[in-house]
């Protein structure tokens, strides 16, 4: 999505400020500062009071730059009027945030065959190339829907107990490696490959131990602690 707002914002960027049209200078305004909307689901994202974002009766603001009162759904509806590709963007992305939100597992297989031909036959080069990236991790995306534990939960509120399926995901992974990453970032880089993995064990796993080996000077993990 952001690639496409990037693409059509480029050529105005390179005119003049000086020479842009008033259209043009409010369609790049638009996109730079509140291309935040493209990326917010246009049934379901809430406010904070729980209203739904886009409602067009919503209050609305001024805005000193446009010289004009505007609420959410105008700034969409201003976005997606500046290009037909960010019109498409946004109904596809909001087609494939649904199917991950309402798929199971047992109509996933489907579903993801009917999105993947929407994306293809887009007539956009950055969501046909999506569409083959979803061709080749398709199997993976299926398997997500398996449910692999439920969680309980009591409401504070209510008092009532609600249950939430946990789907299979990476999210353990992703956020170690992001740690790695940011502990090289933050060390500069490692040139001893056994200090960093030292560190990365001494960051990421509980009840690691070390001791120094006086024969050759290295320090090494002896155990892990019982929890």
């Amino acid at each position: 999505m952001d690639s496409i707002r990037l693409r059509i914002m480029k050529p105005l960027r390179c005119i003049n400020t000086g020479k842009r049209t008033y259209e043009q200078e409010e369609n790049y305004y638009i996109l730079k500062h509140h291309n935040i909307f493209l990326f917010k689901h246009f049934e379901r994202a809430r406010t904070n009071e729980g209203k739904r974002l886009f409602d067009a009766n919503l209050k609305r603001s001024y805005n000193k730059k446009l010289k004009k009162y505007m609420n959410p759904y105008d700034y969409a509806m201003k976005l997606i009027s500046i290009h037909p590709d960010l019109e498409k963007a946004w109904k596809l992305k909001d087609e494939i945030a649904g199917f991950y939100c309402s798929c199971t597992l047992k109509n996933a297989p489907e579903e993801i065959e009917r999105i993947i031909q929407d994306f293809l036959h887009s007539e956009i080069d950055e969501l046909v190339k999506f569409g083959y990236t979803m061709i080749n991790w398709k199997n993976e995306i299926v398997h997500s829907f398996i449910v692999s534990r439920a969680e309980y939960s009591i409401s504070k509120k209510t008092g009532k107990a609600a249950v939430e399926s946990k789907r299979i995901n990476n999210a353990k992974i992703e956020k170690a490696n992001s740690t790695i990453k940011t502990m090289i970032k933050s060390g500069n880089g490692y040139t001893n490959w056994e200090r960093f993995r030292n560190r990365v064990m001494l960051i990421l796993e509980k009840g690691i131990e070390f001791e120094f080996d006086e024969k050759d000077g290295r320090v090494k993990m002896v155990a892990k602690k019982r929890a």
